[in-house]
């Protein structure tokens, strides 16, 4: 894997273009500030875009199909599924055969934290 300039999660350019088209399970774990859980999102689908700027984004399926998912720009988070078919918790769905697994952890910034003149982009739209 590339090392990151800032010593930030990796690219693995050659992993981003295996990615694409890829079954990824995804489950994202939501701390407070204090790093205390609060919640646990699954989801699966596949990935339509990867790129170090924007991250890799999936195309959802299952219950969620139509809708998208965008994960951080990070390859280093991706892992290897080995076969067998996978349930996630939150919904009993079972993805079989994923070809790869992500597990991340988001955790809040503290209350007074605050990001002055960001303006959100509002693109949904992945492409």
């Amino acid at each position: 894997m590339a090392e990151s300039d800032n010593a930030g999660p990796a690219w693995d350019e050659d992993l981003a273009v295996e990615l694409v088209g890829s079954l990824v399970v995804a489950a994202i774990t939501r701390l407070g500030h204090d790093g205390k859980f609060i919640q646990q999102d699954q989801m699966f689908g596949r990935v339509i875009v990867a790129e170090p700027q924007r991250g890799v984004c999936l195309q959802l399926e299952g219950s969620r199909t139509g809708d998208f998912h965008w994960l951080p720009p990070a390859t280093d988070f991706f892992r290897r599924a080995s076969p067998g078919v996978y349930r996630l918790k939150s919904t009993g769905e079972e993805v079989a055969d994923p070809d790869f697994l992500v597990l991340y952890s988001v955790k809040a910034p503290p209350p007074s934290w605050k990001i002055e003149g960001e303006e959100n982009s509002g693109d949904k739209n992945p492409r």
